[in-house]
């Protein structure tokens, strides 16, 4: 029997500050008015990336090649400074089951309401949400169209709720403003096609099975598929440019599952062989769809690590999937996301460190570490993988968001001294030049650059 999930409309609105006109709308349904948005100030950046100070300059931070010590990056006033590390070197290392169909698909669309956006500059990042109804979200993961300009969000709710609406976030101006939809409790990954017009999204509750969620229209209406809830705990999802070829990973002993229909039916890939019944945290995709690449094993950011796996890569859209760390320092460690160019051979994974590939996930090159407890938690590729941007951070705690414009080889701090340094990031994406990025800090906002 079909079942509806029926969408409701609020309307969301906030005073948009400094670059964005004012206004002083009601927020209806909630009791919110859109309040005055401070500026941001950045801080001074002390020995080992901390924040020592108050002072309006902003310090870009670079990790030391060795991993020991950050480098102070130059003050640049009220924007990041920006210097560069030397080369780091790395060791290099070599490293089909039953359909689910669709039937039954329920409707999580209609009237939604946009969401006012405050801005607040911060070492060239942007909080586009800080003051309005959707600051303080339990933000789960964001991914972003080629061109930048359509951004989505999944949000969750906890225990507490505490200002949190569980569903989807969607922008069609570069993150200017947003419009929510109601969705499930446990939303934990979203990923897009190249015109932000497919987007798929899964939960990761896993207490009742979690479902896959599509939309053909830029996320004004979505459509669950209740054949995959009785499978898994949903970890990861990943879209081709055109979004027909989806894939999915499950986490805890879980499968990898892909449909070529635009996630109307979907194959379980891995019912089978070394790849069944693993971790699966993050999965990407090049823009055919034909080369895949995941990493299973991670943790949770909040309480910590917890198991341990391997690189994997498929250059067959999924049917077949091969170990590419068996052994080795990148077999067995943790991993938290992955991304690929649009041809499938250039590769970046974190985790424990930063590791990147240059044929199709063959060898690896561990380019970078954090220094003590801090990890990496996020990253995210342009087109050409040349230029990457990831999100560090403690268990359970703050860090910060670094780019590389030479393929990982460097990494600079962008967020250290600034308002957006100690946010608990949780999830970045990348338009097709690297140049437009969004983040989301969990708890608390969105943010591009």
């Amino acid at each position: 029997m079909d079942k509806v999930k029926s969408a409701f409309s609020v309307l969301l609105v906030a005073t948009l500050g400094l670059a964005c006109d004012s206004s002083g709308l009601n927020v209806q349904g909630s009791g919110k008015t859109g309040g005055t948005v401070p500026s941001a100030s950045g801080g001074t950046l002390g020995p080992g990336g901390a924040i020592s100070g108050s002072s309006s300059g902003a310090g870009g931070g670079m990790l030391g090649a060795d991993g020991s010590s950050p480098s102070l990056g130059g003050h640049g006033g009220s924007s990041l400074g920006m210097t560069t590390s030397t080369s780091i070197g790395g060791n290099v290392m070599g490293g089909g089951g039953g359909t689910a169909t669709g039937g039954d698909t329920r409707n999580a669309g209609g009237t939604s309401g946009s969401v006012g956006t405050s801005t607040v500059l911060s070492g060239g990042w942007i909080n586009r949400t800080q003051g309005t109804v959707a600051s303080g979200q339990h933000w789960t993961a964001v991914a972003s169209d080629a061109s930048g300009t359509h951004l989505v969000a999944t949000s969750t709710i906890t225990i507490p709720p505490i200002n949190i609406e569980s569903g989807f976030w969607t922008s069609s101006n570069a993150g200017l403003t947003w419009t929510w939809s109601i969705g499930p409790a446990g939303l934990s990954t979203v990923a897009s096609n190249s015109t932000g017009t497919i987007i798929v999204a899964a939960e990761g509750t896993g207490t009742s099975g979690g479902e896959i969620w599509t939309s053909t229209n830029s996320g004004a209406a979505w459509n669950a598929n209740p054949a995959t809830s009785a499978f898994n705990s949903w970890g990861c999802v990943a879209s081709d440019s055109t979004g027909t070829h989806l894939v999915a990973g499950a986490a805890g002993a879980g499968d990898i599952w892909t449909s070529s229909d635009s996630g109307a039916t979907w194959t379980d890939q891995t019912a089978t062989g070394l790849a069944h019944g693993q971790n699966w945290v993050s999965v990407a995709s090049d823009a055919s769809g034909a080369n895949l690449v995941a990493v299973a094993g991670g943790g949770d950011f909040v309480a910590g690590p917890g198991s341990a796996g391997d690189l994997w890569t498929s250059s067959d859209s999924g049917t077949t999937w091969t170990d590419r760390t068996p052994s080795g320092p990148a077999h067995n460690v943790y991993w938290a996301s992955v991304a690929s160019d649009t041809t499938g051979k250039n590769l970046v994974a974190v985790g424990s460190g930063v590791w990147t590939s240059r044929d199709a996930g063959q060898t690896w090159t561990q380019q970078i570490v954090l220094i003590g407890t801090a990890v990496w938690v996020s990253v995210a590729s342009d087109s050409t993988g040349t230029h990457l941007v990831a999100a560090s951070g403690q268990w359970g705690g703050t860090g910060d968001i670094w780019t590389s414009v030479d393929s990982g080889i460097t990494w600079s701090n962008q967020t250290a001294g600034t308002s957006a340094a100690g946010q608990y990031w949780f999830g970045v994406a990348s338009d097709s030049t690297g140049t437009h990025l969004v983040a989301v800090a969990r708890n608390g906002d969105i943010w591009t650059r």
